[in-house]
């Protein structure tokens, strides 16, 4: 079933586009361009060498916490939260069908709320 509906799909972009498919020899000659380099998020030195900040890729206290409260409670469709007093909260539908909300905590037992 896979096999058929990715050239299917593709058929119909084709139309939608009103471009000839791919197959079809070219009837334009094609100009070069030069090459475009990605841009990069964050500016290399001076030295061509990648910057770091040495915590990129740390979880933060909200992570960290959901992922705890997940494991304990394994709602369907949890997500992460923010509650009237702008806390983290851990919400996601119970078993019994109704979304349920716990505060987030970080490792100090102290709830994670922005400043």
């Amino acid at each position: 079933m896979k096999m058929f509906l990715i050239p299917l799909c593709a058929i119909a972009l084709v139309a939608c586009n009103g471009e000839e498919p791919a197959s079809s020899p070219p009837t334009e000659t094609p100009t070069a361009a030069a090459p475009v380099a990605p841009a990069s998020p964050v500016a290399a030195p001076a030295d061509g060498t990648p910057q770091s900040y040495g915590n990129d890729m740390l979880p933060s206290a909200e992570v960290i916490a959901f992922e705890s409260a997940d494991k304990q409670h394994g709602y369907t469709d949890a997500r992460i939260e923010w509650d009237e007093n702008n806390c983290a909260v851990y919400e996601g539908v119970a078993p019994n069908g109704e979304r349920a909300r716990h505060p987030l905590v970080a490792q100090d037992n102290q709830p994670i709320c922005s400043r």
